[in-house]
């Protein structure tokens, strides 16, 4: 997992591998980022650690930030829901 303190670009990089193939094989760093903030990869890990949510709802962004915006909006729902349900704590985000 991800080490605290950790800014080295290929260590993150590995890390959020672990969760699958993120980007194009041929290790496109700008391709690897795009696909991190366009919302759809992060939506799949939280899947993987809560498969009682969904993915519904999700599109590629192709540089829309609306877009973007829904995806991300999305995943704040899907991490709020397993909190609450999970460890019946309540999540505010500002």
């Amino acid at each position: 997992m991800i080490s605290e303190g950790s800014c080295d670009t290929k260590d993150w990089r590995n890390d959020v591998k672990t969760f699958g193939q993120l980007g194009d094989r041929e290790g496109n760093i700008l391709y690897e980022y795009t696909e991190l903030v366009d919302g759809i990869f992060l939506n799949k890990v939280m899947y993987q650690i809560n498969p009682k949510g969904t993915v519904q709802g999700l599109n590629k962004v192709n540089n829309d930030i609306v877009q973007r915006a829904q995806n991300l909006s999305v995943l704040i729902y899907h991490i709020e829901s397993y909190y609450q349900v999970r460890h019946r704590e309540n999540v505010i985000i500002i």
